[in-house]
């Protein structure tokens, strides 16, 4: 086989083909991303796979009528709120899928041995993020583009003004999470790369969260004042770069503040870009022959001790006195602290999660944040959606790039797979769902005092038994013995977390007006008689489910 020279005269030929081969592994990547790597080639249908890519465009088109809601606003406000939701929404599913798409060990035992260069192979990558974030972007934007043409201010050149601007903002995420990998995997090497790589996600998940939340809020909160004086600490926050673009674009607030703004979006997504496929391509190409090397030491030993002090303790080993249940519960403490597609997979998910109560708590919708005013409803609803933490984590559990080592769950003496569920439920509750909760209300109480509302998050934190049971209701729960390709049918998923924030709102609605009215004691009392009754149906029905006959 034929070698690029790096440094000889191969460098002219692998330059007339690095384009070709950059489309070519486009085209390859992308289709491996919208339908995963399926088990049998015979489920991969175009059928099926366009179904799940229209219930995915068709929720964020949903999702998409919060645009709705910047009818009355100004071109500036109203194109800066529509990047900031663009930049959560596409900022957060790039940080959840970034870490299988980049890193994958399969892709480097096929592809390092050939001619194709480490920035060709990343270049492609990112292009496969831009396109399935553009998608997205564009579903997500239906409703804003009428309202940017139809509304007040409203322009013709509102909907190329902002299509254009979008796309920039969808090539500045793709290479804010890649410089984000690059700089980790330059600076602390093999040894540290698992965790500087979750950590990494977690921090492109919980500023695109925070982004996407707090700028509409701080746009609302001027309420009138001169957005021109706003705009001079804007320069920190990227969907007013790419709101300005939209404004100067459009003709509708053309000042040297927003061209600033704009022009200065425009150079800080290129240097990103140059940065992240440029400069750090050299230290992924290391990363990917890193991935099939053997690691550290094993540090196992570690977590193990951990988990046997855990169960040590006189609850928790009453709790989990069934031997089948602490065997699960310790692999999953094993899986959470030591798989690295499992921690790549679920860490970045739950930062977004924790960081969406915390935001509530910050900055209160109904509350006046001038005034230190809070809201009922958004402390009530940062506890219900604390109390969906185990649910989504669960729903995560089940996958795993290992997932064939599941198969020795059938050899075991089993009737049910029932215990292996329970022990990876009250590891996540204990270890998890429990620790973020104490966080929540420590937050509260430290910011507000006993006055703050604490008691607003008890509905929420009742609920979690019963979140915690949910996933049995759909399928058999076993942890890490699913193909994470499975994880790629997004529409049941997707309808599935519609319906749990479903409930979160409905939480929050009722213990919001339970409080107003002097019922919250009495709501307690009944909501903790309903979750009894509902969590102990739903493991009746788990517990008498039997292994599923297509499993053997």
């Amino acid at each position: 086989m034929r070698r690029v020279n790096r440094h000889g005269g191969g460098e002219a030929a692998a330059s007339k083909r690095a384009l070709p081969v950059v489309w070519v592994l486009a085209g390859l990547f992308l289709r491996l991303f919208l339908r995963g790597r399926p088990r049998s080639m015979a489920g991969a249908t175009v059928s099926g796979l366009m179904l799940r890519v229209a219930g995915v465009l068709v929720l964020y088109l949903l999702m998409g009528v919060m645009a709705l809601s910047t009818w009355k606003l100004g071109i500036f406000e109203r194109s800066t709120t529509l990047h900031a939701f663009t930049l959560m929404m596409v900022g957060m599913m790039m940080a959840g899928s970034s870490g299988a798409l980049l890193f994958n060990a399969e892709e480097a035992d096929i592809l390092l041995h050939r001619p194709v260069t480490p920035r060709a192979l990343l270049v492609a990558k990112v292009c496969v993020m831009v396109v399935a974030g553009v998608g997205l972007a564009l579903a997500l934007n239906v409703v804003g583009l009428v309202v940017g043409v139809w509304g007040p201010h409203g322009s013709w050149l509102f909907v190329p003004a902002h299509v254009c601007a979008m796309v920039l903002e969808v090539v500045f995420a793709a290479s804010l999470v890649t410089l984000a990998y690059g700089w980790c995997l330059r600076c602390f090497g093999r040894e540290r790369l698992d965790n500087f790589m979750t950590v990494a996600q977690v921090v492109v998940a919980v500023g695109a969260m925070a982004g996407g939340q707090l700028v509409p809020r701080l746009l609302l909160r001027m309420d009138g004042a001169d957005v021109g004086e706003a705009m001079r600490w804007m320069v920190v926050l990227p969907p007013a770069w790419f709101g300005a673009l939209t404004a100067v674009l459009t003709g509708g607030l053309v000042s040297g503040l927003t061209i600033g703004l704009a022009a200065w979006g425009v150079v800080v997504t290129g240097l990103v870009a140059w940065l992240a496929v440029g400069r750090l391509s050299a230290a992924y190409g290391d990363a990917l022959t890193a991935l099939n090397e053997a690691g550290p030491a094993a540090v196992g030993a570690r977590y193990g001790r951990l988990a046997e002090r855990v169960l040590g303790w006189p609850l928790v080993s009453r709790w989990l006195a069934d031997p089948v249940e602490r065997a699960a519960f310790k692999l999953t403490v094993a899986g959470l602290l030591r798989a690295r597609d499992v921690k790549l997979r679920i860490y970045p998910q739950l930062a977004q999660l924790c960081a969406y109560p915390v935001i509530f708590l910050v900055v209160l919708p109904g509350g006046n944040p001038g005034h230190g005013e809070t809201s009922g409803f958004g402390i009530a609803f940062a506890g219900a959606m604390a109390s969906t933490m185990v649910f989504n984590t669960l729903e995560m559990l089940r996958f795993s790039d290992h997932w064939r080592g599941g198969e020795i769950f059938r050899a075991a003496p089993l009737s049910s797979p029932a215990p292996l569920f329970h022990g990876a439920r009250k590891a996540v509750l204990l270890l998890l769902c429990g620790p973020v909760a104490l966080l929540l209300t420590g937050v509260l109480l430290l910011w507000k005092g006993w006055s703050g509302g604490a008691l607003l998050l008890l509905p929420g934190f009742c609920a979690m038994p019963f979140f915690s049971l949910l996933p049995g209701l759909w399928h058999t729960v076993v942890p890490f013995a699913e193909a994470p390709e499975q994880a790629r049918n997004m529409s049941a998923g997707c309808l599935r977390m519609v319906v749990v924030l479903g409930a979160a709102l409905v939480i929050a609605a009722a213990t919001s007006w339970a409080d107003e009215h002097g019922w919250l004691g009495l709501l307690l009392i009944v909501e903790m008689g309903l979750v009894f009754v509902a969590s102990g149906a739903l493991r009746l029905g788990i517990d008498g489910r039997p292994w599923p006959r297509d499993d053997g």
